[in-house]
């Protein structure tokens, strides 16, 4: 049996959605004029992350993030899965997330190493020579292959602090799943901060997702 302080769970990347999704064109991940109205009428008066305003405003996910000033939201069309693991890995608490249709799932911890399968498409986390004695975090099997776009955001929030964190967006028009850095439960310590500063350079020096 795991510690009380770790939990189990397997996951994939092609979580809640089927594999069958059509995959996302450029036109189809960036928002269109009205949607980017939109958007920012609705960041003048809500702090929410942007899985949660999707949701509010049904606009695609990953459109609204590309209608984000560029002081929020830096995002890229090129793989950066294992880059980013590595950066986080480290950390203390992270929060990773899925947010679909309402159903919020949350995982606190540090999260296990994750490394490219040598059989397959796969980018295997918590792989059984990272477990310890008291079993890993969370173990399972991404697919940086079919992730079309990922973002990181500076949200702001009702007090000094932003919520810092990373999505990933696959052929769905959704987030697949996130990382939190900072903000809420995660808190706001310096070495996730600086991890987060680091991400968010690395996704800006690469190609973006929108003109």
């Amino acid at each position: 049996m795991p510690s009380n302080k770790k939990i189990v769970t397997v996951l994939t990347g092609t979580f809640f959605y089927s594999l069958t999704s059509f995959p996302l064109s450029a036109n189809d991940m960036c928002p269109t004029d009205d949607q980017m109205s939109q958007v920012a009428a609705y960041y003048e008066t809500k702090k929410t992350l942007p899985a949660m305003a999707a949701q509010n405003l049904s606009i695609p996910e990953v459109a609204l993030a590309g209608a984000l000033p560029s002081d929020q939201a830096m995002g890229t069309g090129t793989n950066v899965l294992n880059d980013i693991w590595e950066k986080v890995t480290p950390l203390e608490h992270v929060m990773f997330a899925i947010i679909r249709d309402g159903q919020v799932i949350e995982i606190h911890g540090q999260l296990p190493p994750g490394k490219p399968s040598t059989r397959s498409k796969y980018y295997n986390i918590g792989f059984p020579e990272a477990e310890d004695d008291d079993g890993t975090l969370m173990s399972g099997h991404l697919r940086p292959d079919i992730i079309k776009a990922t973002y990181a955001f500076k949200t702001p929030t009702e007090s000094e602090a932003s919520i810092r964190s990373i999505f990933f967006y696959g052929p769905s028009n959704h987030s697949d799943f996130g990382l939190v850095l900072t903000g809420g439960e995660v808190g706001n310590e310096p070495a996730n901060i600086t991890a987060f500063d680091e991400i968010w350079a690395l996704i800006e020096s690469r190609p973006r997702v929108c003109n």
